[in-house]
């Protein structure tokens, strides 16, 4: 369980900072987006959240079983055509870990996407080492634009049908830590990077009557959680086994979102919840933490709670399927142990 002393705070602190400059991009622009064309009437957006591969995890175990969330995410939806990675994949490792890790999920021939968490860069890189070789992959489809906005993945993806039909994910970083009155405290959305998103969305609304339909993807889940969890929205799905952990600051995100057409809000961080609440209209939840490093809960019987989540997009639809399945890592070939499925109209 997390606990924010100041020595614990400050032990999450990045090991190296970046060396890369920024120049200026428009917020608006064109530059951030990636489009990836649909294949088929069902677009399918698998989260892994929080791999933590470190010094001490056993690679073999561990490729083991990503490999099997991914074939169980194929089998239960037919096809994967996205991997999102939201963040704290590695955590104290070095850049022969990092460069594994980066290589074995290229190796599933997925489209992936790299966020930053706040543990990221606790290893001996630098920011411009780690975003560079995440790039270099074939399969990587970041966009790493060099600006004055806070944070390094920051960019959207449009997903789209031949009939022009379409999604955009948007992927905003939380970075890691800030200082509020003197204390450390876990980083959020800031008022640079609402201002991009707020710029992006009216940018791709136009002259339209409606804002395209939107999800988010991040680590670090906004501060609002708590409300949501007391009673501002109503759990559709996964439970919650520690404390929440956000930023001590609100930010202005949640309110543009709500009126931008997101309809869904993703993100990681606390492995031990994987809740999904519904508020307003669009879901709001974790993802299922993808292994069991550092650490993870436990199903009564034992079981590792621990395994994958999809988000399911429908060609000409605004709603889609969201569903969580669980693989128990000590007992890896059983497959699949429990899962659940709703529709996010």
């Amino acid at each position: 369980m997390k606990k924010k002393t100041l020595l614990g705070l400050l032990f999450l602190l990045p090991v190296t900072v970046s060396c890369a400059s920024k120049s200026y991009a428009d917020i608006a622009s064109d530059d951030y987006i990636k489009t990836i064309q649909a294949s088929t009437d069902d677009f399918v957006i698998l989260q892994l959240a929080d791999i933590h591969w470190t010094y001490n995890t056993l690679i073999n175990p561990a490729k083991k079983y990503l490999s099997k969330v991914v074939s169980e995410a194929k089998a239960l939806k037919g096809h994967v055509d996205l991997i999102e990675l939201t963040g704290d994949q590695t955590f104290i490792a070095n850049k022969n870990i990092a460069t594994q890790l980066y290589d074995f999920i290229d190796g599933f021939e997925i489209p992936w996407v790299f966020n930053y968490g706040n543990h990221d860069l606790q290893g001996s890189w630098s920011t411009s080492w780690l975003n560079e070789t995440v790039y270099r992959h074939k399969n990587n489809v970041n966009k790493f634009v060099y600006d004055d906005i806070a944070g390094d993945t920051n960019f959207i993806i449009d997903v789209k049908w031949q009939n022009d039909y379409k999604w955009q994910i948007y992927h905003v970083d939380t970075k890691s830590l800030t200082i509020q009155n003197g204390a450390y405290t876990y980083d959020y959305i800031t008022d640079d990077q609402v201002e991009w998103y707020k710029a992006q969305t009216d940018k791709e609304k136009g002259s339209n009557s409606e804002y395209t339909n939107s999800l988010t993807f991040c680590h670090i889940p906004p501060k609002e959680i708590y409300e949501i969890n007391e009673g501002a929205g109503t759990i559709i799905g996964g439970a919650s086994h520690e404390g929440f952990y956000p930023s001590d600051i609100e930010s202005s995100f949640m309110k543009e979102a709500e009126n931008r057409n997101c309809r869904g809000i993703f993100f990681g961080h606390d492995h031990s919840n994987d809740t999904v609440w519904k508020y307003k209209n669009m879901a709001f939840g974790y993802g299922v933490k993808a292994n069991t490093e550092l650490y993870s809960a436990l199903t009564d019987d034992g079981k590792t709670i621990t395994g994958g989540s999809l988000v399911t997009l429908h060609k000409g639809s605004s709603s889609y399927d969201l569903t969580h399945y669980y693989i128990d890592a000590n007992n890896v070939d059983a497959g699949i142990y429990d899962q659940w499925e709703v529709t996010v109209a």
